[in-house]
């Protein structure tokens, strides 16, 4: 058997003898090494077993591909192939499965989420990139301005998620301190307008002029602008001089 031959062979055999190696360690590290109440600790014991079982197969099967004779390690690497593809196609369907049904959860807890709408306007003082920004959830839209145009797209749940945690924070900074920017001087840096239901009535209403006093001494303030900043800047929000800018209020 030439060099490459037997490296090609002993390559088939170390990963598929890897392959058994995770799947085995991981059934036996899940059956017998969990403490009950592991909570989210458990499925890092087993992946922690699994790759300590796929390093010893590796091991073994790279061992194995120098002692055995070329007869052997044919037959050898195509045992330890085509049950290595086995296991990693039934991992690699498994994960595909839970990626479904993760996404089928996420898109279930995205529909629960309270029909806000925001309303983000930088003022003559402003050093924000975006003029204007909106966005309601029960239409699942967004839209944004500058200088250069104005753009719309689709809002995801991930992105309203992010969005509402900003206004939360600001919300509480109000709920805290309702007249936080009242005492501090300056021009208005940003405009935020927000609607926020609330499990009891009555809903948030947000209208508050932002100084850059009131956003340096309450950061919390400036994370609903921070985050549509991120938003337009990730989904590469094409500006167009003929697009709109709706307002959801």
């Amino acid at each position: 058997m030439t060099r490459p031959r037997r490296f090609l062979f002993g390559t088939v055999l170390s990963l598929g003898l890897a392959g058994c190696g995770f799947a085995l360690a991981g059934y036996i590290g899940g059956r017998c090494c969990v403490p009950p109440g592991s909570g989210l600790a458990g499925p890092a014991i087993v992946v922690g077993w699994a790759a300590l079982g796929a390093l010893a197969a590796l091991v073994a099967g790279i061992m194995l591909a120098v002692w055995l004779p070329p007869t052997g390690l044919r037959i050898a690497a195509v045992v330890a192939g085509l049950a290595g593809l086995l296991v990693y196609g039934s991992l690699g369907y498994a994960l595909l499965v839970s990626r479904v049904e993760t996404r089928a959860q996420l898109e279930e807890a995205y529909t629960r989420l309270p029909v806000f709408r925001v309303v983000l306007t930088a003022g003559p003082g402003a050093p924000a990139a975006l003029e204007r920004f909106s966005a309601d959830w029960s239409r699942r839209r967004f839209a944004a301005a500058k200088a250069g145009g104005a753009c719309e797209g689709t809002l995801s749940g991930e992105q309203a998620v992010e969005l509402l945690t900003a206004l939360r924070a600001a919300e509480g900074v109000l709920y805290r301190t309702p007249d936080a920017c009242a005492d501090r001087g300056g021009p208005i840096h940003h405009v935020l307008r927000a609607t926020i239901p609330s499990p009891l009535p009555p809903d948030t209403e947000i209208d508050q002029g932002l100084t850059g006093s009131c956003l340096s001494a309450y950061p919390d303030l400036a994370a609903p602008f921070a985050a549509a900043e991120r938003l337009v800047r990730e989904t590469r929000c094409e500006f167009t001089t003929t697009a709109t800018s709706p307002d959801p209020q």
